[in-house]
């Protein structure tokens, strides 16, 4: 994993999405990687969906997509859960000779774990 981006090429192999926790306690992270519009896929299609369940101490978690083959361009989102409830989704584009750039507005985004059950989370 690199530099944050929204922009990658089809054969970007595999596609990193790290997602950093405020708090160091135990969460379930869920990570869907969603086609939102892309080419012969019906919209709003999830293309990976993934969960990790963080240990005390651990505040960071690395998930990848890969597709079989390269990648269909078009636009993708992902939507980011923590303890089952949506936390943050970023939306880029994927394209077929495009490069992969750095986002002008792009930043690392830290996502907030509950003080409590049934707390909310701000992105």
């Amino acid at each position: 994993a690199g530099e944050p981006v929204l922009e990658f090429k089809a054969s970007d192999i595999p596609i990193y999405c790290i997602v950093r926790l405020e708090a160091t306690g135990t969460s379930v992270v869920k990570m869907v990687f969603v086609a939102v519009t892309v080419s012969g896929v019906k919209p709003e299609t999830k293309v990976v969906t993934s969960a990790y369940t963080t240990s005390e101490g651990q505040n960071r978690v690395t998930f990848t997509g890969r597709p079989d083959g390269s990648w269909t361009p078009g636009k993708y989102r992902v939507d980011i859960f923590v303890d089952n409830k949506l936390a943050t989704n970023i939306e880029f584009v994927i394209r077929v000779n495009g490069r992969s750039i750095a986002p002008k507005a792009a930043k690392s985004t830290a996502v907030k774990r509950p003080k409590k059950p049934g707390g909310r989370f701000e992105p």
